[in-house]
């Protein structure tokens, strides 16, 4: 939605993947989506919504994002 209404900076952070039990929790995931970064395929998905967005995508290895390493750290 943000996207949508003209928010053109967007920071994308997850530790987790697309599954194909978790489809039915995903907006814009599908079937060709699983196995890569939820962040990763939520990034793709925006670049064909708006692609003029700048959409920087983290992936980290814990649930809190604030755990990220300081290369995670994107749109200083």
């Amino acid at each position: 939605m943000l996207l949508r209404s003209g928010v053109g900076k967007l920071r994308l952070i997850d530790f987790d993947q697309v599954t194909v039990s978790s489809l039915n929790r995903h907006a814009v995931a599908t079937r060709q989506d699983v196995g890569i970064p939820k962040a990763t395929c939520l990034g793709t998905h925006f670049k064909q919504i708006m692609p003029e967005a700048v959409s920087k995508v983290g992936s980290c290895q814990s649930s809190a994002a604030l755990r990220c390493p300081p290369e995670n750290e994107l749109l200083k």
